[in-house]
C-alpha cells in the first residue's frame, strides 16, 4: 500500500521523525529536514519543516496502520494520512 501525508507541527523534523518511528525503523537523514524511514515491510520519507510531508510504501495490515496512527495522536501534531491500494483507490484517511 502507499501512503501520502501531510503533518503539521512546530517540533523539528528530527524530533517529529524519532517520535513516529516504531522501534525496528531506521532512520536515515538524507538533507537538512529529510529523512528515509526504513524496516521491515515499511519505506518512508519525511521532508520539510512545519508542513512535513511523509510518503512511501507499507506492506503492513490495515490493524498494524490503525494501530501506529493511534501512536501518532498523542503527539503536538495535526495530520492527514491517506493509504492507498495503488495509485487511484484510496483504502483509509486519518485526520486529526
Amino acid at each position: 500500500m502507499k501512503i501520502f501525508a501531510n503533518l503539521y507541527t512546530k517540533i523539528s523534523t528530527k524530533q517529529l521523525v524519532e517520535q513516529i518511528c516504531l522501534a525496528a525503523w531506521q532512520i536515515t537523514e538524507i538533507a537538512e529536514n529529510e529523512y528515509q524511514i526504513k524496516g521491515q515491510s515499511i519505506e518512508l520519507v519525511v521532508e520539510g519543516s512545519g508542513e512535513v510531508l511523509l510518503f512511501g510504501e507499507l506492506e503492513i495490515t490495515l490493524a498494524e496502520i490503525d494501530a501506529w496512527v493511534e501512536t501518532l495522536s498523542v503527539l503536538p501534531i495535526h495530520f492527514k494520512i491517506d493509504i492507498h491500494a495503488d495509485e487511484a483507490r484510496l483504502v483509509r484517511r486519518y485526520q486529526q
